[in-house]
């Protein structure tokens, strides 16, 4: 009986386990498919993200010319005479944000 009970138990054996190095062709191929695809729908909403960021520095900095414009007429009581040397044309002088106006011409250059 005591045979019976010997036969009838499971022989383990030895496995040699294997360990990789790196990783396979197919995983690198897998990552840079998701990391494709991933890009791909992540970029139009960046593009949109830096349009709406150059719209509102845009805004603020027409409405910010808006302002310094209307306290020349409050001043002078006409537009005249607005611009750089006294002229009604041209760069206004009476904008002094001089680093919004160079970021502003950079904007427009870009898009």
């Amino acid at each position: 009986m005591n045979d019976k009970k010997m036969n009838s138990m499971p022989i383990r054996k030895s496995v040699k386990i294997t360990y990789s190095r790196g990783f396979s062709l197919m995983e690198l191929m897998i990552a840079v498919a998701i990391v494709g695809i991933v890009s791909t729908l992540a970029y139009p909403s960046y593009q949109s993200y830096i349009t709406d960021s150059k719209r509102s520095v845009a805004q603020a900095d027409l409405l910010a010319f808006a302002a310094q414009l209307e306290r020349h007429k409050l001043a002078n009581f006409s537009y005249a005479g607005a611009a750089q040397e006294g002229g009604d044309t041209g760069v206004p002088a009476i904008f002094r944000v001089t680093h919004r106006l160079a970021r502003w011409r950079a904007i427009k250059l870009t898009t």
